[in-house]
């Protein structure tokens, strides 16, 4: 991912958290079936329409979103994220929102607009694309709020 691309979830799972000696799969949220919370479709779905009709300078994609509990500190830890969880954007917030909706049964649907590169540069990146990439999601969610 750059900076101002977009990515609606189908998908969120936690990075960080590792209760595999419980017998959990990794990125597993403790006491819930599966690693990944889906999003619900119909949400994901009309999100990504949303962001494809509203921008058209960023680049939109759709999967799995890794959430964790910090700012990735290196290339080599966005690598390592992506490969095992096959991840397209890594930020703080959507597993925590994925895993009360799955356990409230409610629907939910994540939007990511890349404020940093998630290799270790946030410092230098985030307070400067934090706006823009701000501005960006909420473009989409009053084109979604509208649909």
């Amino acid at each position: 991912m750059k900076i101002g691309d977009i990515v609606v979830a189908d998908g969120t799972v936690q990075y960080d958290l590792d209760a595999t000696p419980l017998g959990y799969a990794p990125g597993t949220v403790l006491n819930q079936e599966e690693a990944e919370s889906c999003c619900d479709r119909n949400i994901a779905d009309r999100l990504y329409q949303c962001a494809k009709d509203s921008v058209t300078t960023q680049q939109v994609y759709r999967g799995i979103v890794a959430s964790g509990n910090g700012f990735v500190p290196s290339k080599e830890t966005s690598e390592r994220i992506v490969k095992e969880f096959d991840a397209l954007a890594v930020e703080m917030e959507g597993r925590a929102v994925g895993a009360v909706c799955v356990s409230c049964k409610i629907p939910f649907g994540v939007l990511r607009t890349m404020s940093d590169n998630a290799d270790g540069t946030a410092s230098e990146n985030y307070n400067e694309f934090c706006e823009s990439a701000a501005k960006t999601s909420i473009q989409i969610i009053r084109e979604y709020l509208a649909s």
